[in-house]
């Protein structure tokens, strides 16, 4: 088996699930410019930007296994095929970068967003509540 093909495959994922450890471990403390998992939802709070850091994080892991299997099976199916070095490469250069994209937004972006508005709904709808019960009180 040819290891220059199995590290052409594996090794920007073996970096992607790196940094995707980082982030669960040393999730960033403080809304920021330069990491973290910034969107609109996640910037309005502290307490929404914690919660996008450490839910992330774990949905990147997931990304990262989803793409390390997907590797696996084409490597299962690309080898055995007599594929050479530059139809791998060809592979490498082009497919695997546009799946780990697309496997991003529905395995970490879609879920994270979501959590986010459910917390927004959550604590409008607590907002509502406690001012509701105010005016009530005020009759």
């Amino acid at each position: 088996m040819n290891y220059k093909i199995i590290l052409q495959l594996f090794l920007p994922l073996e970096l992607f699930m790196a940094i995707s450890v980082i982030f669960k471990l040393y999730p960033p403390k403080k809304i920021n410019n330069f990491y973290g998992y910034r969107t609109t939802r996640s910037v309005k709070s502290q307490q929404a930007w914690d919660f996008a850091q450490r839910y992330s994080a774990k949905k990147m892991i997931m990304a990262g296994l989803f793409n390390i299997a997907a590797n696996a099976i084409f490597l299962y199916i690309l080898l055995p095929a007599g594929c050479n070095q530059m139809e791998v490469s060809s592979y490498c250069a082009i497919f695997q970068p546009v799946l780990l994209i697309i496997s991003i937004l529905p395995i970490v972006v879609i879920p994270t967003e979501r959590r986010l508005k459910k917390m927004e709904n959550d604590k409008m709808r607590k907002f509502l509540k406690t001012v509701s019960n105010a005016t009530e009180n005020q009759s």
